[in-house]
């Protein structure tokens, strides 16, 4: 398509342009609702704490493991856990280039760099404090793996070891395991092809165990209900539901990955096309034209990976499937560039290509331009956190929607509320709630009225779901109760604007008294800590 040697520096400026936008990520991206649960997670395995033993963790364990040592060695500000996830994420995208690089060549990196860069909701998600990158990161190894020129049965069980690793991050990447053992016994030769997807087999379960094993030993109650039960839990079946999910689903997916999309449509339109073309072309050109058996286990593995999420009952399928869009970059850039080269070469001088993908991401850009949120969100959270930290004490417990706020801080939260949601079970009584490690509203309750939380933290849609459209059925008549407790109790002080995740204000309370303090002196309770108000700087507002 493109001369191969004059592609180096738009592969240079490219791969530049990514790091300037991870970059952008880390310090200007608005807090994601999940992002102080995810944070404040792999601090506490830092410490020493273990998931489902210690505290809930909905996902397979290897994230906060990872995470936990990254911030043991390195540090667990907001500001350092963005820039791990921005590290995974460059050598996600510089694997998906290389994938595409080794199959077809410089062009075909090219274009797989600037379907990446043309995704910046993608981009957003495998920079901030969550799953995607590690997922991202693994998935594209998957890929890596099946597009290798070894033997069959090196090839696979490589593969399936490192799709084990995917799914202990996430286990909605499950569905790559059984079809990479399907495909080591369709492509290896008949006479080992029993033997290798044997093998393939016991290399995924031997990783899984090793992965999750332990943690279904010594907590097996509490590790299933965290995997699966609270995902059952929180959504319902209805068939109505489903359908608007599924309708707004298709929507918000033409919406933020419609290039991608155009992309793999024209792709398989074009393969059945000359599927049926075939029987009048001499083997040589199909050859020349047909994807490679490594593309072809990719694309099913892909395939099914997608399926999978879109047939489930949740309602986030356009968020889940970031994480693919840099292995389907990966594919996809090869096909182009096979596809056009049954167009003129001169039909894409390079000044014009490269300009193509500049203007391209302006323009997908522009509509996500809500991702990148002013004021600056690291040094806000820093300023809420240091006033939280100036009236608490070191070993207090505080109650906050955004437990980034607790790490930057270094305060503790309420045991049992690390998601910030309570139970979705009203019937759970304390014994139940914690062995699964959650809130009820009565247990939230009493550590409101007895001043048990040093600091309050909240915004007008706590205690009612992470959004305003979406309640937890546990938390739908909760916050009437818990406010009423709340304002008995407590003071507030202080009101941050616009710090909420919806751009709402968030208000800080302490409590009116402090708790009781025993001793030979008696009871007698202390006032309470010095009240006052945190001034913004103008950079701030």
């Amino acid at each position: 398509m493109i001369g191969e040697g004059r592609l180096r520096w738009p592969m240079l400026v490219l791969g530049g342009f990514f790091c300037v936008l991870a970059l952008a990520v880390v310090v200007f991206g608005a807090h994601h609702v999940d992002e102080g649960y995810y944070h404040l997670i792999a601090r506490l395995t830092a410490e020493g704490r273990l998931p489902y033993r210690d505290y809930l963790y909905v996902q397979t364990p290897l994230y906060p493991l990872v995470y936990g040592m990254l911030f043991r060695v390195f540090g667990s500000s907001l500001l350092m856990a963005r820039g791990y996830s921005a590290f995974f994420s460059l050598l996600t995208f510089l694997m998906a280039v290389r994938i595409a690089r080794t199959q077809r060549g410089d062009a075909a990196a090219v274009i797989t760099a600037g379907l990446i860069l043309c995704q910046p909701y993608t981009l957003y998600y495998m920079g901030i404090i969550k799953l995607y990158a590690m997922s991202g990161l693994l998935l594209t190894g998957v890929i890596f793996c099946l597009t290798r020129s070894f033997r069959p049965g090196v090839r696979y069980p490589l593969a399936v070891a490192v799709a084990a690793l995917a799914v202990a991050t996430r286990l909605t990447l499950l569905p790559a395991v059984p079809v990479i053992v399907l495909l080591a016994f369709c492509r290896s030769p008949r006479h080992t092809r029993w033997r290798i997807a044997a093998f393939t087999a016991g290399t995924g379960l031997a990783v899984l165990a090793a992965m999750i094993g332990p943690f279904v030993w010594f907590s097996s109650d509490t590790f299933w209900y965290s995997v699966v039960g609270y995902h059952l839990d929180k959504e319902s079946y209805s068939l109505i539901r489903q359908i608007l999910h599924k309708a707004d689903v298709i929507s918000r997916l033409c919406r933020l990955y419609g290039l991608i999309i155009a992309a793999m449509g024209t792709v398989l339109i074009t393969h059945v096309q000359d599927r049926f073309a075939d029987r009048h072309r001499p083997l040589d050109d199909l050859r020349k034209t047909s994807p490679s058996i490594g593309t072809g286990d990719a694309f099913w593995v892909l395939a099914s990976i997608i399926t999978f999420h879109f047939t489930s009952q949740e309602p986030y399928i356009h968020r889940y499937l970031a994480m693919t869009i840099p292995a389907i970059a990966a594919v996809l850039g090869p096909e182009i560039d096979r596809l056009a080269d049954r167009l003129p070469r001169a039909a894409f001088p390079v000044p014009a290509s490269v300009g193509g993908m500049v203007l391209i991401l302006v323009f997908v850009g522009a509509g996500q331009s809500k991702l990148i949120w002013k004021p600056n969100p690291v040094t806000y959270l820093k300023a809420v956190a240091m006033e939280i930290g100036a009236v608490t004490g070191a070993g207090d417990e505080i109650l906050t929607f955004n437990n980034s706020i607790a790490v930057e801080a270094d305060r503790n939260v309420l045991p049992g509320d690390e998601m910030n949601v309570l139970t979705y079970d009203t019937e759970w009584d304390r014994n139940r709630c914690g062995q699964f490690h959650v809130l009820n509203v009565e247990m939230l309750e009493d550590a409101i009225c007895t001043s048990r939380l040093r600091a309050i933290l909240i915004t007008r849609y706590s205690f009612i779901g992470n959004f305003p459209t979406f309640y937890n059925p546990g938390e739908i008549g909760a916050r009437p109760r818990i406010m009423a407790s709340i304002e008995k109790h407590y003071h507030r002080i202080n009101t941050f604007p616009g710090f909420g995740y919806l751009g709402e204000d968030a208000e800080l309370y302490l409590p009116l008294m402090r708790k009781p303090v025993t001793g030979d002196a008696g009871s007698e309770s202390e006032p309470a800590v010095q009240i006052y108000k945190y001034e913004y700087s103008g950079a701030m507002r």
